[in-house]
């Protein structure tokens, strides 16, 4: 098996990963680690946390499928909590580790800093072409966490033009 990349997941990403029931997959492509700061966020630490994203992490956390990992310096002093704490452990580990977000401006500052940023729709985008699975689950999945708000239209342009070069791809091969 291939050594999984190292990715630090902010409280949006993985509140819109469970959104589309993407958590396993997540889980099993990346060695993913969370800053206190998105635990948290999502109220995981408390017995039982409110929320259903708070829930999933916790217990990915207790089961070792995620772990703590939090910056050495001084955080960023831009943006919330969790996003502050991800991209200051990305820069400490620049091209060691993935900052996964779904914030617009934080997605930006990364792209200019040179991070290896990724949202939920480049990842599913990515994965999709990359396992070759059909793009149209992907492209719903998408278009769901646009039309609910949940990600800019910014953040899903480019991963939709990269499924409809897959569809295309796709369907020449058919």
């Amino acid at each position: 098996m291939a050594k999984r990349e190292i990715a630090s997941v902010d409280t949006s990403f993985w509140v819109h990963a469970g959104m589309v029931r993407a958590h396993p997959e997540l889980l099993s492509e990346f060695d993913v680690t969370v800053t206190r700061a998105v635990s948290d966020e999502l109220g995981v630490g408390d017995r039982t946390p409110s929320s259903v994203s708070g829930q999933a992490l916790q217990l990915a956390l207790l089961s070792g499928t995620a772990r703590a990992l939090d910056p050495g310096g001084p955080l960023i002093p831009e943006f919330h909590a969790g996003e502050k704490a991800v991209l200051s452990l990305a820069t400490e580990q620049m091209g060691d580790l993935i900052p996964l977000i779904d914030e617009t401006k934080a997605y930006q500052w990364a792209v200019k800093k040179g991070l290896p940023v990724m949202s939920v729709p480049l990842w599913l985008a990515m994965r999709t072409i990359r396992l070759e699975e059909d793009p149209m689950v992907a492209v719903s999945k998408i278009k769901a966490l646009v039309q609910g708000r949940h990600i800019s239209m910014l953040l899903a342009h480019e991963p939709l033009a990269l499924l409809a070069v897959h569809a295309a791809r796709m369907e020449g091969r058919s």
